[in-house]
This record gives C-alpha cells, sequence and structure tokens, in this order.
C-alpha cells in the first residue's frame, strides 16, 4: 500500500464494544517510531482477566512494509490460547482443550 502520510508517534485509548454497543473492555494503542520503522502495539485487558495483545513492527518507506507482528490471545474470553508471529518464519503456536500446533 502506498504511503499518503506518513505515521508517527500515537497514544490512543480504545473502548471495546461488542454487537450491541456495551462497552466489554478498555484498551491502548501506541505506536512509536524506531529505527526507521513503526512499533505498534494494541492491548486489550478484559473484565475476566483475559489479553489481547498484538504487535506489528513496519517500515513507510514509499509503501508500507510489514517486518513483523505478533499476536497473543489468552483468557477465558478465547476458546484457545494463541501466541502466532510472524516475520522471515511463520510461528503459530495454540494451546488448550482440541488445540493443534502449527
Amino acid at each position: 500500500m502506498r504511503v499518503l502520510y506518513p505515521e508517527g508517534t500515537v497514544h490512543e485509548f480504545l473502548a471495546l464494544r461488542n454487537a450491541a454497543g456495551t462497552v466489554v473492555s478498555y484498551g491502548d494503542l501506541i505506536q512509536i517510531p524506531r529505527d526507521g520503522a513503526i512499533e505498534s502495539r494494541m492491548v486489550f485487558t478484559l473484565p475476566d482477566g483475559s489479553l489481547f495483545d498484538e504487535r506489528v513492527t513496519f517500515t513507510q518507506r514509499g509503501v508500507f512494509s510489514m517486518r513483523s507482528y505478533r499476536l497473543v490471545q489468552r483468557g477465558p474470553s478465547f476458546p484457545d490460547d494463541l501466541d502466532a508471529s510472524l516475520s522471515g518464519e511463520r510461528r503459530i503456536r495454540r494451546e488448550g482443550e482440541g488445540a493443534r500446533r502449527e
């Protein structure tokens, strides 16, 4: 995707809502320029203690290019614990009842 407006430092306060519009969790989105790239992290901690933690690092020299991605989901709100990452090589780990490992 072509970069029209380069990203920079961001700190957003997020509200996650269900289909009915009720807030189910609050979270943060933080982006920081570092080493010629943007490191972005979005985190939600749900009331039952579950965690959604997504991190992505990308460059934006003419086009957006992903360097790395990691998603961690764990706790009772998710069917299985998940730790997935993408970079030079793919790694996905799921844990819990009926879990598959790839």
